[in-house]
């Protein structure tokens, strides 16, 4: 499930779309991937650096598993994060080296890509869920982001060296990528905007810090990094908005629609 780049400098980059079930271990990073229908978890013995949203393992922290976990569409925990914790005792993961998230999306759903280059390698896997669609800078009433639970959940592992800068600049970059992707996908807000992302989207960005690796120092969408990064979240992203989409589509036209599945949204076009 591992691809190589050319060494060109020239060459296009390419991106793989990966179909993964069950698991898998992505070489790179000796990434164990685990899929069921609860979770997608990712284990390493290896350290990760990585900066993240996530629910536990927020901030610039060091990790060795990445997990996003399913819960139901009703979902309204008081205490989300004892909730995480919970849930990770119980996987024997360690809290405190996990970075976690939750979703309500549909986990088979999920889009994957794979890149590589000669300085880095890139896995990316993304769970969409549009319920709760928003548009960045318009306005949206509190008593409109009660208790919603569709969300973008991205998590990126690399096999390379980062320093700070890039981390942060790679948060960017996935955002736009995101962003993108909805606009593509014609994601729309109640208003009938095109939506840049829902008002609960989360990231996940990890890295080796392999040493061996020439240290990347930008991660903006002109870099050969920053392209390969966007590709991916862009492509991860769209894939599994649309097998989301064809989901929504499908209970709409069976009359279940959205008012019996609130993660079932009626705003795309």
């Amino acid at each position: 499930m591992h691809h190589k780049q050319s060494d060109n400098p020239t060459s296009r980059p390419e991106v793989v779309r990966l179909t993964p079930s069950g698991s898998f271990t992505w070489n790179p990073a000796q990434l164990d991937v685990t899929i069921s229908d609860d979770c997608i978890a990712m284990q390493t013995k290896r350290d990760l650096a990585s900066i993240s949203s996530g629910i536990v393992g927020s901030g610039f922290v060091t990790i060795n598993s990445l997990v996003n976990y399913k819960v139901d569409s009703s979902y309204n925990c008081s205490n989300p994060v004892q909730d995480l914790f919970n849930r990770l005792n119980k996987a024997n993961l360690r809290p405190e080296r996990s970075s976690a998230l939750l979703t309500a999306a549909v986990l088979s759903d999920a889009g994957w890509y794979d890149a590589s280059d000669k300085d880095f390698s890139l896995l990316v896997c993304a769970t969409t869920g549009f319920s709760n669609s928003a548009r960045a800078g318009e306005y949206l009433p509190e008593r409109d982001i009660s208790h919603l639970v569709g969300t973008v959940n991205l998590m990126v592992v690399i096999d390379g060296c980062l320093n700070d800068a890039a981390f942060v600049n790679s948060i960017i970059t996935v955002t736009e990528a995101k962003s993108a992707a909805l606009q593509d996908l014609e994601i729309r807000t109640k208003t009938g905007s095109i939506a840049t992302g829902t008002t609960t989207d989360a990231i996940i960005v990890a890295s080796t810090q392999n040493q061996s690796c020439r240290t990347i120092e930008y991660a903006g969408l002109a870099t050969r990094f920053g392209y390969m990064l966007a590709r991916c979240v862009h492509q991860a992203t769209f894939d599994s908005g649309m097998r989301y989409k064809e989901r929504a589509n499908s209970k709409i036209q069976s009359g279940r629609g959205v008012d019996s599945d609130p993660d079932i949204t009626q705003f795309f076009a």
